[in-house]
């Protein structure tokens, strides 16, 4: 099976956020040659048996060729609600795509299952959650003088910064608080910073399924999030995290935190994550899926 992955942006690009690891991932472990939007016309997709793309592709035209896959993922949300501002070619052009029926879709979470739905009318093929590496973010033996916790922003980032500090203030002195701050040039410190941390805070409005949420529930911290992509419609079976309206108080946050961590033993994160989103698995739904779409292709010819 030849893929070919086409994205917004890749890692060879100097791009480090969730799309470039969803085509890190494919790429890895799939044998997937991947592109960006803008390298992709160059490219002979003829010696490709089938294309898997992101929803940021969908003003390209990438997706409107015969042979089209598509994985939805943190901007679909986001496309959905807050569109009308000066997208609207955008949002033509993704319900033509999201609704023809040649283009198999893939949701990330069961959230990304209802976005697609209720925002466009259609239904995903399949629903294949994103993957993190276990042995690399594995929980490290540590003795933090007070709980740290962390977050998946840049202390730069004024929106998530300022709700964030709100919420640390609370809680000081009794729990230590950081960004995780994450470039390209630091990418291999962020499974040894995310280990040596206590708890992980997700304080988004729209997700479609945070790796960084992932990444720290493989490490085993106290997770405490909103109710937004994996966290929104997702049912872990037993305790995984804290959950939270978005929009509820930085109060309420600090609470849902101490509560958290008083209780930390009754969490099983990484239990779940072993369970439902390894890598190997993510290899094998993704090879399965796309091998029932060629050969419906190939039948249908």
């Amino acid at each position: 099976m030849r893929i070919v992955g086409v994205a917004s942006a890749t890692r060879e690009s100097g791009h480090f956020g969730g799309v470039t690891k969803h085509f890190s991932h494919l790429k890895k472990h799939l044998g997937a040659d991947t592109f960006t939007t803008d390298e992709i016309g160059r490219v002979d997709l003829s010696v490709y048996d089938v294309l898997i793309g992101n929803d940021r592709c969908a003003e390209s035209g990438v997706f409107l060729g015969p042979r089209v896959s598509r994985a939805p993922g943190t901007w679909l949300e986001f496309w959905r609600r807050m569109g009308v501002v000066a997208m609207v070619g955008d949002i033509a052009n993704q319900r033509r795509v999201w609704t023809n029926k040649r283009i198999k879709l893939i949701a990330v979470s069961p959230a990304t299952e209802k976005y697609l739905r209720e925002g466009y009318g259609a239904i995903a093929d399949a629903m294949i959650l994103n993957a993190v590496d276990t042995d690399k973010y594995v929980p490290i033996e540590h003795t933090n003088k007070k709980p740290l916790i962390i977050h998946g922003a840049n202390d730069d980032n004024k929106s998530a910064g300022s709700r964030l500090s709100e919420i640390a203030e609370i809680l000081r002195p009794d729990f230590d608080f950081e960004f995780l701050n994450i470039t390209g040039k630091t990418q291999n410190e962020k499974p040894h910073r995310m280990a040596m941390a206590d708890i992980f805070i997700q304080n988004s409005r729209y997700e479609g399924n945070s790796y960084l949420a992932l990444e720290a529930m493989s490490c085993n911290l106290t997770i405490v999030a909103s109710e937004a992509g994996l966290f929104e419609d997702t049912d872990f079976g037993f305790p995984v995290a804290e959950i939270l309206p978005w929009d509820d108080t930085p109060e309420a946050y600090a609470e849902a935190i101490r509560k958290a961590w008083a209780n930390k033993e009754k969490y099983s994160p990484r239990k779940w994550i072993l369970e439902n989103a390894t890598i190997e698995l993510f290899k094998n739904r993704m090879y399965k899926f796309l091998s029932e779409v060629i050969d419906e292709w190939n039948r249908n010819k």
